[in-house]
Order: structure tokens, then C-alpha cells, then sequence
């Protein structure tokens, strides 16, 4: 049976290459679902959800990370030590801007000026498929209602258990 499977995938492999699958989601600063990175354009500070930055780990020594400003989550922000790996930003200072600023001030102000998304900017950011941040850790739950089951299920044979 395995000999088999491996066989069809093998035959299976250069009409696979040949496919184009295409999942990414193109969100751009401005868009109401995007959570990342705030580009600023040398602009004044906006208003933070914190006075001071926050830093997860402190950078190795003799390396510095300017802040970043970035929009994310009001959980994310509430817990960053658990969130901080997904943007990259766990030994950077991090300040969050407030999502009113964000919806009501910023975001217009740069789809105007950038309506096909800035050139050049690679803004850090996570979204899963429709748009928004990823699922919590806890909101997470399977086909079993969230239960573990040990799933293997390979062949036995009789024999094998001589």
C-alpha cells in the first residue's frame, strides 16, 4: 500500500510543479483588516496605547532596533510576549497605535496618498486567509470539539506483532 502511494505521487510530481496555487491575501496598510507595521513617513508620533515602548527580551548586546509602531490586536497588545514572534518584534521596542487614530485619521490619509500601496515599504505584518489577525491559541479547536485523539492510524498487519 505505501509502495503504491509513493509510486502515484512520484508520477503525480511534475504535473504538481506545473500547477499555479495562489492563497495569499494582498491587504495594504489602510485597509481596515491589515494589522502590522505603521509607516509613519517621517511624520509626528501618533497616539499609543502605552507612554513607553515594549520590549519582550532585550537586544543582544551591541545591536540596536529602533521602535516600530505597529497596529494589532487589542488582545495581542494585552499579551505581547505570547504574540511578539508573529511580527517579528520581540527584541525591538514596540509602541501600539490606537485603533481610532488608526481608522480614523491614518488609514484614510495614507489610502489617498498611496491608493495601490506604498512602493518599496515591506510593512511587517500577519493576517490569516480572510483578512484579519490569526486565530487565539485557545480559540483553536479541531474536528473533536478541541479533544485529543491520537490520530495514527497505519496498517498492522498480523504478522508484525509476531
Amino acid at each position: 500500500m505505501k509502495r503504491l502511494l509513493l509510486a502515484t505521487l512520484l508520477a503525480a510530481s511534475p504535473l504538481l510543479s506545473m500547477a499555479q496555487v495562489s492563497v495569499g491575501v494582498n491587504l495594504n496598510i489602510g485597509d481596515p483588516n491589515f494589522y502590522g507595521q505603521v509607516d509613519l513617513e517621517n511624520g509626528p508620533p501618533p497616539p499609543v496605547m502605552y507612554s513607553t515602548p515594549v520590549v519582550v527580551q532585550p537586544a543582544p548586546p551591541g545591536v540596536y532596533y529602533p521602535p516600530v509602531y505597529l497596529r494589532v490586536p487589542t488582545v495581542y497588545y494585552q499579551n505581547w510576549p505570547q504574540y511578539c514572534g508573529m511580527y517579528n518584534a520581540c527584541y525591538q521596542p514596540v509602541f501600539f497605535v490606537q485603533e481610532n487614530w488608526y481608522m480614523h485619521v491614518y488609514a484614510p490619509m495614507y489610502r489617498s496618498r498611496y491608493p495601490h500601496g506604498r512602493p518599496g515599504f515591506a510593512p511587517r505584518a500577519f493576517y490569516n486567509q480572510h483578512g484579519g489577525p490569526g486565530p487565539r491559541v485557545e480559540e483553536r479547536r479541531d474536528e473533536h470539539g478541541g479533544q485529543r485523539h491520537e490520530d495514527r492510524h497505519e496498517e498492522h498487519r498480523e504478522e508484525d506483532h509476531r
